[in-house]
């Protein structure tokens, strides 16, 4: 279950190309901390949030293992 939730999550913010290839090779080049600096018009803060979020997921994940 909670594979497949890490795994909805992940898909919904991973562009794919109509082959199935991933496109993030964008985002992995640039700094998390230049999103919402030089990067922001360019969706710089939407991929901040969406990396957030998923973070957020995943500690949340993490947190009901443990109990």
């Amino acid at each position: 279950m909670l594979a497949s939730l890490l795994e909805f999550v992940r898909s919904r913010y991973v562009e794919r190309t109509d082959d199935g290839d991933d496109r993030a090779g964008f985002w992995d080049r640039i700094p998390g901390r230049q999103y919402t600096g030089r990067y922001a018009e360019a969706g710089g803060v939407t991929r901040k949030e969406q990396e957030d979020a998923i973070e957020d997921v995943q500690e949340l994940a993490e947190e009901l293992e443990d109990h």
